[in-house]
């Protein structure tokens, strides 16, 4: 039997997801932050620091980054729920 495209992305792709949480949350981001706070942010990429707790770079478009930095701790909250452990604890933005 014939399978989608998209069976077999998925089939051909989901241990990449399953070793990189990363991807996982580019590829989810509007489910987990809204539609209206992704319409305006990208996660640029996770870096761990033991020392402080891990910090999430986003991307946001100019003249957004007050709106962004006044959602951190509930994009920090929802991204944290989504991974299943409480890893980020700080947001950089970057323009």
């Amino acid at each position: 039997m014939a399978k989608s495209i998209g069976t077999l992305a998925h089939m051909l792709l989901a241990p990449v997801f399953e070793k990189n949480p990363f991807v996982q949350i580019m590829i989810e981001w509007p489910a987990i932050v809204g539609k209206d706070l992704a319409s305006f942010t990208m996660p640029q990429k996770i870096v761990p620091n033991r020392e402080t707790g891990d910090i999430l770079y986003l991307v946001a478009m100019s003249g957004k980054e007050m709106e962004v930095w006044a959602s951190s701790c509930l994009i920090l909250e929802r991204v944290n729920q989504y991974l299943g452990y409480a890893g980020l604890q700080r947001i950089r933005i970057l323009k």
